[in-house]
């Protein structure tokens, strides 16, 4: 499997998603919230960029493979039956595909915003969001696009597969 994304990229997405700092990510405090968003990215650094267990250990605050080992299995072993740890799973991953590799992009933009109300705050008052950086609208720009094709509505070359008007007035009918 091609890595999608990479391991700067999944540790920005997770702090941001579980509100730490890479420090916490890091280090060897034991809090759930910092064990379960270290595990998450051992996850992820696994099945979405590829690394190795000793790469995601070594980066990771220098742990042993057989620490990742055993997050991957936390991880898997609860995706069966938490649904908030999937929410989360779902959407950093989204969110990281969406900006795929750069590690540049402020991918909390997608983790915190509404990416679809955001866009139309910007459209219906471009002035009242003068605040907004242009790597904000291009980070906002992949998470639609990517919502967009996660839906059904683009293809991955860009180009639309159905008529969006259509699907707004079967929605409104249903």
């Amino acid at each position: 499997m091609k890595p999608v994304t990479t391991f700067p990229a999944i540790v920005e997405a997770v702090c941001a998603r579980y509100e730490l700092r890479r420090e916490d990510l890091f280090g060897h405090r034991q809090t759930s919230e910092i064990v379960r968003a270290r595990h998450v990215a051992m996850w992820l650094c696994r099945r979405a960029a590829g690394l190795t267990l000793a790469e995601i250990g070594l980066r990771l605050g220098g742990r042993t493979h057989a620490a990742v080992i055993y997050g991957c299995r936390t991880i898997d072993e609860a995706l069966g039956s938490d649904g908030e740890l999937r929410h989360d799973l779902e959407t950093i991953t989204a969110c990281l595909q969406a900006v795929g590799s750069a590690d540049a992009i402020d991918v909390r933009l997608c983790l915190d915003a509404d990416p679809l109300q955001l866009a139309l705050l910007i459209c219906a008052n471009p002035r009242a969001v003068h605040s907004v950086s242009l790597d904000d609208i291009r980070s906002l720009a992949r998470c639609l696009v990517g919502m967009a094709i996660d839906a059904g509505a683009l293809t991955p070359d860009g180009s639309a597969t159905a008529d969006p008007t259509d699907r707004t007035l079967a929605a409104t009918e249903a």
